[in-house]
This record gives structure tokens, C-alpha cells and sequence, in this order.
């Protein structure tokens, strides 16, 4: 599918565009043989997979402007759909909970996940409805990119999923995931998971209907920037990680992801007596000083001690535990196709730490971007082929590997030869894990 092309009528006029692979994902670099995973770990993700259409333009048009694209792309997208196929590639064996409809985008989703080893017979294909479908405007100026979504039709309904089918699906999972649509289902799905004992780990991008229900069955969080503070009505990050956690005593971290500025994790403690009291601000400052203090090319890690977290505004809030502050390898932006789905493909590494690290020895994202221990051996199951459709494949030590969005990672021969890197912001966020991972055993 690499390479083929789509025709696209406009107004009359015929516009040829490039087709590109449906959910591109993660590719890496080896330094040495890979370890084997213990076993094929199973994800149970529920959410909305889409169709998305992506133009590239050299500045964010002005409300009634008339602009070209510079490029345009039609592939694969939908948070679940992202992170799935990215735990797939890594070697773990999701499985899908959504609803398309039995129109050709629906069926093309359907295609490449199966593909690319993401489970769909529990998928619902609705007959005579519409799949859902997102215009995303990259802005190659700023680097931003601008989603209009529209959902697909008939909307999912909990009444579509058969409990008994369910409760087999989960008997036989390892980790489930929400990207937190589709909510009023994936309440109905985190209820049983939870009776099940099974970890939860929510994508929590921002407030959405029964968005409360589903987060109290939360075990992990990674969040986007803007939603600890929007969700808790906080004035600042800090506070509102200890917000976060006081409302979700079953948390056991969580991490939002800053972009170029890297994430920072609140870790709650398994203990609750021991440490000293520590205001949550100064902390963080502290930790984002100790990190500016020290220029570097690579991804670094600093760790507070653990102790009782507080607000400084004298609220009663307190949560037993630390602070960890991970920075990002900073990305040329003439090397950057565009960050689309990029908390999509952190989300699928976290997966594949929580699973198939059986030692949870830790990610490493060096210069060249690969998933290594402390020793330099490294993680990851090979070097895989960014383009979608095309075989996985290992690399021979290649300096860097293809990086450029998260689930946008563009087909390998688009933007560089001989597979060098165009470094993406999130898999370097990775560097970040490095000491996470170490920290949790």
C-alpha cells in the first residue's frame, strides 16, 4: 500500500494524493539482539478508531481564507486504534472493543488492524451507518495540528456488548485500556475489569460524559497537558497531580505528557508513614531547576525523594509519594514531519513496559532512540518497519530509526534516506521511563 495513490475529487477538479498506510507506528533502532518476550500479553483497548484525512499547510489559514495544501495524507487514526496497533507492533496481543460502520472506511479500519495483529471480532459494524471519520489541519509553522472530528453513526450503545462475550474476553486479558470514548461503554467494561482485579490504564485526553464513573476504576493515567487542571479546577500542574490523585485513591501514577518540554509522573507511595512533608510546587520547581541547570543532547530523568506532597495554599489535600521529571531530546524542526498521535505511541510504550518487560528494567531513548536497559542491551523485540503495510523488518544497527509523529510515523523512504532519523518529541519522552520503570519494582 506504500506508495499507491488515491484520486479525490474537489469541486470538479481531480487532486492526487498519496495513500498512505492506515495507523503508522513506532519504528526503533537496535544496538544488539533483542530480548524475547516472556509471552504474548493481552490488551483489551476500548474507544474510536477513525479514518483521518490530514493536510499539510505552511501556516494555519485565517477564518475565511483560501489556502492550498502542501500535502496531504489519508490514513488511520483514533486514539485506541493508535495505541493498539503501537503494542502490536511492540509484541504485545490487543484486542478491540468499537464500532464502525459497514461503509468502505469502516471496512478499510477493520483491514489494517487485523494486519497488523490487533484482534477486531469484537468490533461492531453497524449496517447503513456511518464511520467516524477527523480532518486534521498541520500547521508546518508552529507544528501544531488541528482535529475536526465527526463521529461515526449509529453511536455505540453498552447494550451492544454481550456480558457473557465479555466476561471470557476478560478472563483472558492482561491490561485494559480506555482512551476515554465511548465512555458509557468502557464504565460498563471497567466495572467487570475491575471485579476481574485486572490493571486499568485510562488515556485521559479531557472531560467527556461519564468520564467520572470511568476514572474510578483507574489504576494508570497518562493525561495530556491541559487535563489534571481542567478536570480538577486547579491553578497549576503541581496541584492539580495531587487533585488528580486524592480523587482516584486506586491511582497508582499518574503521567502527563508536556510535548517538547517532556511529562512529569506523580507516584503514590505503597506506604503512607514515612518521609518528609514536601510542598508540591517548590518540588516541582526544584526538580525543573535541576534539569535546566544542565544543557544536554540526551533525555534526562530527576526524581524527588519520597515524602508527604502538599499544596501551598493550605488545603487538606496530601498525598503520600514523589514527583519525577523527564525531559525531551530536543527535534530539529526541519527533521519533524508532525507530532499527530504522538501521546498515542507513549501510551502503546507504556503497555508494552507495564507487560512485556518482565525484568522492568527500563526504557532508555538515547541519540538513536532505542528502548535499552542500563547496560545498553537492547528492549525492544527488533527494528520495526514504520510503514504500516509494509513487513516488519530488523535494522542492522542503523545510526537512528524513522521517527516522526506518534501514529503518524511517516513511511521510512518519505523524508530520509537509509532510515535516519527524524526524531519524534514523544519517543524520546521515553527517556523518561528509564527511571520510572526502575522505580516501580
Amino acid at each position: 500500500m506504500a506508495g499507491a495513490g488515491l484520486g479525490i475529487a474537489f469541486g470538479g477538479s481531480s487532486f492526487f494524493v498519496r495513500e498512505q498506510p492506515v495507523f503508522r507506528i513506532m519504528a526503533t533502532s537496535m544496538k544488539s539482539a533483542p530480548l524475547q518476550i516472556p509471552s504474548k500479553k493481552v490488551v483489551l483497548g476500548c474507544g474510536t478508531v477513525v479514518i483521518d484525512y490530514l493536510a499539510s499547510v505552511s501556516a494555519f489559514p485565517q477564518p475565511d481564507d483560501k489556502i492550498r495544501s502542501i500535502d496531504f495524507q489519508f490514513q488511520g487514526g483514533g486514539n485506541v486504534g493508535n495505541s493498539l496497533t503501537g503494542a502490536a507492533r511492540l509484541g504485545l496481543k490487543p484486542v478491540l472493543i468499537s464500532k464502525v460502520a459497514d461503509d468502505a472506511l469502516g471496512l478499510r479500519i477493520l483491514e489494517e488492524l487485523k494486519k497488523d495483529g490487533v484482534d477486531t471480532s469484537h468490533v461492531v459494524v453497524a449496517k447503513g451507518g456511518v464511520s467516524p471519520f477527523t480532518y486534521i489541519i498541520i500547521d508546518k509553522e508552529r507544528l501544531t495540528r488541528t482535529c475536526i472530528h465527526t463521529p461515526g453513526h449509529p453511536p455505540m450503545l453498552p447494550t451492544e456488548i454481550d456480558t457473557a462475550t465479555l466476561s471470557s474476553v476478560l478472563q483472558g486479558t492482561d491490561l485494559v485500556f480506555f482512551d476515554c470514548r465511548l465512555t458509557d461503554t468502557a464504565v460498563k467494561i471497567a466495572k467487570m475489569a475491575a471485579e476481574l482485579k485486572l490493571p486499568i490504564l485510562v488515556d485521559a485526553e479531557k472531560k467527556r460524559e461519564f468520564l467520572d464513573e470511568l476514572l474510578v476504576y483507574c489504576d494508570y493515567m497518562v493525561a495530556s497537558s491541559r487535563f489534571p487542571e481542567a478536570w480538577t479546577n486547579s491553578k497549576n500542574l503541581a496541584e492539580a497531580l495531587l487533585c488528580v490523585a486524592s480523587k482516584l485513591p486506586k491511582l497508582k501514577f499518574i503521567i502527563v505528557t508536556l510535548g517538547a518540554e517532556g511529562c512529569v509522573m506523580l507516584e503514590r507511595s505503597t506506604t503512607t508513614d514515612h518521609g518528609e512533608t514536601m510542598d508540591v510546587n517548590q518540588t516541582l520547581d526544584s526538580l525543573r531547576q535541576q534539569v535546566s541547570a544542565v544543557k544536554s543532547p540526551q533525555p534526562r530523568v530527576v526524581s524527588s525523594k519520597m515524602g508527604r506532597l502538599v499544596p501551598s495554599t493550605g488545603s487538606r489535600i496530601a498525598i503520600f509519594g514523589r514527583l519525577i521529571v523527564g525531559t525531551a531530546q530536543e527535534v530539529p524542526a526541519a527533521q519533524l514531519a508532525d507530532t499527530t498521535g504522538a501521546g498515542d505511541a507513549f501510551v502503546g510504550a507504556v503497555m508494552y513496559c507495564k507487560l512485556a518487560c518482565s525484568s522492568m528494567r527500563g526504557i532508555h531513548c538515547g541519540t538513536d532512540a532505542s528502548f535499552c536497559s542500563d547496560s545498553g542491551r537492547c528492549e525492544l523485540p527488533g527494528c520495526w518497519s514504520s510503514c504500516r503495510s509494509a513487513k516488519a523488518r530488523r535494522c542492522k544497527d542503523p545510526p537512528h530509526a524513522t521517527l516522526t509523529g506518534g501514529r503518524a510515523f511517516e513511511s521510512w523512504g518519505r523524508h530520509h534516506k537509509d532510515f535516519r532519523v527524524t526524531l519524534c518529541f514523544i519517543l524520546l519522552r521515553l527517556g523518561f521511563l528509564r527511571s520510572l520503570w526502575q522505580r516501580l519494582q
